[in-house]
């Protein structure tokens, strides 16, 4: 059943489709979230998205509203087409009609006149903007292709996202001549920039800043991002991940400009968390056009139209959905604040936050208290368990939900704790 047959607008299409049970929807018997999402509601009124009833899952830092909805009408407005590849002779290529979306928004292109024929050649040639399938992807072909030829070290804070870490084992266990520097966060655990300066050597090939942090959600000021970066050798790649920084308050400036004005900074984003993509597994990074080689494609596991193509089409479509934006954003501001009071209720400390998770010191094992948790299908990240993280004991890691979701949160701990 074609749109393009029917004559139906997109929107009527998926309609019809949430309605009537045609086209993808048909078989997945839970989508009443997706018709939520298309009336205009959110999905707090029904249950948490794509789960089942009665499950609390705050261990993943998935966006709690779930997709944007008119990333859900480009999916349905294009199934019928997920036998082409993007790439085809004769279909428009979206791939390439979102790194030029990218372009614009991050001000790649904002020095010509694209109705000039050389400036539209020129704006072409300008590959700063690299798509891939997330941005782990990125950070996991940054590290190898920097490190092929010689080994050497890279440095990042501890604790921090752990994706870096696992890509530099798997290299030391095939013989590379490669090695992880670990830097503890400062007070407040904020990245001590000053002493992650101190510790690059003449191997010292690549600086890893994830902004805000994971685990902790602390920014790392501008001012002192500026400083950073001007000091470090231009020969020293220096990676900004920028996977949760729409989840920043209002006023701070973000580092992708910095990834045009300098040759050696790389900034990484991600669909996943507040356009609400997981799923779907893309990203993108900003950088030097020189970095994304044939090379840096092999390390990324792309291929030649290996995005999944609904994929692309969401991720377009979600860039313009200020609306949903918006409402990820203060559905996570509110939670936190909530989170904030409760915690401070029961006496525990936390890191005040500045993306959609944070870390609480349970002041106690905090192994038995996840699984107490879990028995209760509470699920929240164990900061000192098998997957814990450097520094950490104690500590658990829980992602901002739904306003029930937190509550039933705080219900649950509150009960295991009595």
């Amino acid at each position: 059943m074609a749109q393009q047959q029917t004559g139906l607008s997109r929107r009527d299409f998926i309609k019809g489709a949430v309605a009537g049970g045609v086209g993808v929807l048909a078989v997945t018997p839970d989508y009443a979230w997706a018709q939520t999402l298309l009336s205009g509601r959110t999905a707090a009124e029904v249950q948490g998205t794509g789960i089942p009833k009665g499950i609390v899952r705050l261990s993943y830092n998935e966006n709690p509203i779930g997709p944007s909805p008119m990333a859900i009408e480009a999916i349905m407005g294009h199934a019928h087409e997920v036998h082409r590849y993007h790439a085809s002779t004769n279909t428009r290529n979206p791939e390439q009609f979102l790194a030029r979306k990218l372009k614009r928004i991050h001000g790649v292109l904002a020095d010509l006149n694209l109705r000039n024929p050389d400036d539209q050649k020129e704006a072409i040639r300008r590959q700063h903007i690299f798509v891939c399938h997330g941005s782990e992807r990125i950070l996991i072909a940054a590290v190898t292709k920097v490190l092929e030829n010689g080994g050497g070290e890279v440095i990042e804070a501890a604790p921090a996202y752990g994706s870096v870490a696992r890509t530099v084992g798997f290299l030391q266990s095939k013989g590379g001549a490669v090695e992880m520097v670990h830097v503890p966060l400062k007070a407040g655990n904020v990245h001590d920039l000053e002493a992650m300066q101190q510790a690059i050597t003449d191997r010292t090939r690549l600086v890893i800043i994830t902004n805000p942090n994971n685990p902790t959600g602390t920014l790392t000021p501008r001012d002192d991002l500026e400083r950073f970066i001007a000091a470090v050798p231009e020969r020293v790649l220096i990676i900004i991940d920028e996977a949760y920084i729409h989840f920043a308050e209002p006023g701070y400036q973000d580092a992708m400009d910095l990834g045009l004005k300098h040759k050696n900074v790389l900034v990484s984003r991600t669909f996943s968390k507040v356009y609400g993509l997981a799923g779907m597994r893309i990203g993108y990074a900003l950088g030097p056009p020189a970095l994304f080689d044939y090379g840096f494609e092999f390390y990324a596991a792309k291929d030649w139209g290996s995005i999944n193509r609904l994929a692309i089409l969401a991720a377009t479509a979600a860039l313009d959905d200020k609306d949903h934006i918006r409402r990820s954003q203060e559905t996570i501001w509110q939670g936190k604040r909530y989170l904030y009071e409760e915690f401070d209720k029961l006496g525990l400390s936390y890191t005040p936050t500045q993306s959609s998770f944070m870390v609480v010191d349970m002041k106690q094992p905090s192994t038995p208290i996840v699984a107490r948790l879990r028995d209760k299908n509470v699920f929240v990240r164990d900061a000192d368990g098998p997957l814990g993280y450097v520094n950490l004991s104690n500590h658990i890691r829980v992602s901002i939900g739904l306003m029930e979701e937190n509550e039933a949160f705080i219900n649950t701990l509150r009960q295991i704790s009595g």
